[in-house]
């Protein structure tokens, strides 16, 4: 009897460790052997938001807002550095106030940077600020409510910038809309920001809201391209998530926009939206797909659709597994597209378990879209979280990516900005053969 009851709990132990060896097979993603090593740019902890561009001559700016040791109390900076063909610079203070500055966008007109920020009490108002390469900083709009996120694109005639905000403290009752201005790349200063799509106006008849607008342009900005999370309330309270998608044919200093068109299937709770053009002129779409009760997600997933001629793919996830959080910082799962070419490459942040911290997550496709390489973990600190990506390519198509990176158990505050990008493929040498007269 005693033997058989040793057999038995030898097969159990046999089975439970096959079980978790299986479980940690499908939750383990491999390696990103195609990055150099993690860089870090920030050195002194407490920073938040990066956001990242690239000049015409190749040089990338990543820009982020710093905050001090207790997060809540003294000063707040806003930092810059570049990378050039020397590396990175030393890093460039623009900023130092004693309100929050948070989500800066940064983008190039030529080889000079321009960025724009909030800056102001948490729960607002603030302002919307504006700086550039050479400047001073100016107040491009104040009073603004409701956490506006401006994002920069840049195109052959000029810069472009979105942002949500609402116009007052009533909140909830008073929700964003979404502004746009345009700095031509002849001229001087920002248009005064104007309402592309108002808060309601994709769901006549419900109480809805605009919030974290992102655009990308063709080659010339000729042609804007905009996507948004749009949210629906009921009594007051958040009651869906849509993500839609309108384009704008820029003339001169204005933009006639198109009819907006839902990206998201009905039903369901889709946002963190983000997008990239090919150079094609075609659209490019992710979004996170979030299942369960708003707030506390019980599995998300980044979704993709393209534009075809003038039609849409189907939705599809370009990753089967789960990406969960750990809800010791962000909620929601966000994710970073880029375009080169055939190439698209995707970037976010999530685990493959709740009780895990989030890793950083890649997959990339080299036919446009239609079907996608096996994810793999880029950041690999599994004791860290690793946090809001921001992903492009530089001149040679190779990819660059900078987040944030939790550096102690302070998982709200204390963080390095912190860049990874692709090797550069090893150039075959062919040395001509001569052949010398031995007479």
């Amino acid at each position: 009897m005693t033997k058989r009851i040793w057999i038995l709990l030898s097969l159990v132990v046999s089975t439970l460790l096959l079980t978790t060896a299986l479980v940690r097979a499908v939750y383990a993603d491999p390696l990103w052997v195609g990055g150099e090593p993690m860089e870090q740019l920030s050195d002194t902890g407490y920073n938040r938001y990066t956001a990242m561009a690239m000049a015409n001559n190749g040089s990338i700016a990543l820009v982020w807002s710093r905050v001090a040791p207790d997060g809540r109390t003294g000063p707040r900076w806003l930092t810059l550095t570049q990378r050039t063909s020397g590396g990175w610079e030393t890093p460039l203070t623009l900023r130092t106030v004693s309100n929050d500055i948070n989500q800066p966008a940064v983008g190039y007109l030529g080889t000079s940077w321009h960025v724009a920020w909030t800056e102001g009490p948490h729960l607002g108002p603030v302002n919307l600020m504006v700086t550039r390469q050479g400047g001073t900083e100016q107040v491009l709009s104040t009073g603004l409510y409701n956490y506006p996120e401006p994002h920069i694109a840049s195109a052959g005639n000029g810069l472009h910038m979105v942002y949500s905000a609402a116009r007052s403290t009533v909140y909830p009752s008073d929700k964003a809309d979404l502004y746009y201005t345009f700095y031509p790349a002849n001229g001087n200063g920002w248009a005064i920001p104007s309402v592309a799509i108002t808060r309601s106006q994709v769901i006549p008849g419900e109480t809805g809201e605009v919030w974290r607008p992102r655009l990308a342009l063709n080659a010339t900005g000729t042609e804007v391209h905009l996507v948004w999370e749009q949210r629906t309330y009921l009594s007051g309270r958040e009651a869906r998530y849509e993500v839609w998608y309108v384009k704008g044919t820029h003339t001169g200093s204005s933009v006639a926009w198109g009819t907006p068109k839902r990206l998201s299937p009905e039903g369901q709770n889709a946002l963190r939206p983000d997008i990239a053009v090919d150079d094609g002129g075609y659209p490019h779409v992710v979004w996170t797909e979030a299942l369960g009760p708003l707030g506390r997600p019980e599995a998300q997933y980044v979704d993709y659709r393209k534009q075809i001629a003038q039609d849409w793919s189907k939705p599809k996830r370009i990753d089967p597994n789960n990406a969960a959080v750990s809800n010791l910082n962000p909620t929601y799962v966000q994710a970073s597209i880029a375009a080169h070419g055939d190439r698209l490459c995707v970037t976010w942040h999530g685990s493959r378990d709740p009780n895990l911290k989030e890793e950083l997550l890649l997959t990339c496709s080299d036919d446009r879209g239609a079907s996608w390489q096996t994810t793999v973990n880029i950041s690999n600190t599994p004791d860290q979280l690793s946090l809001y990506p921001n992903v492009l390519f530089d001149q040679q198509g190779k990819l660059q990516i900078s987040w944030i990176e939790s550096r102690s158990t302070n998982w709200f505050w204390d963080y390095d900005a912190v860049f990874r990008r692709e090797k550069t493929s090893l150039q075959r040498l062919f040395l001509p053969i001569v052949l010398k007269n031995k007479s």
